[in-house]
């Protein structure tokens, strides 16, 4: 390139002002119709298109809140890490499991 770039000025919108939450919504109105156009050739009425794509987009929405929850729940996990396992082999336990003794004794407890 010749020259500076510190003559370059941005080049100016001169149509309507959206704000983002606007274009947004203008965006997503855009693609659902372009979706169902696209979806008409393989199901033959507009009316079969809208239905699928509406069942496509609830199905996603649902997808994304269950990929939030399961983040929520690994992130709670990470937070409490789960003791580790008994290295020891089941042998060298008293009655052939991890800490039996201790178990065996909770039980007897519960039941008086």
């Amino acid at each position: 390139m010749s020259g500076s770039d510190d003559d370059w000025v941005p080049p100016t919108y001169s149509g309507p002002r959206m704000t983002i939450a606007e274009a947004r919504a203008h965006q997503a109105a855009e693609l659902r119709e372009r979706t169902i156009n696209a979806t008409r050739q393989y199901t033959g009425s507009r009316e079969a298109a809208i239905r699928g794509v509406d069942e496509a987009n609830q199905l996603y929405r649902e997808m994304q809140q269950m990929r939030v929850l399961l983040e929520g729940i690994q992130l709670r996990l990470r937070k409490f890490p789960q003791k580790k396992k008994c290295s020891f082999p089941k042998t060298k336990t008293r009655h052939g499991g991890k800490h039996s003794n201790r178990v065996k004794s909770k039980k007897i407890k519960r039941q008086f």
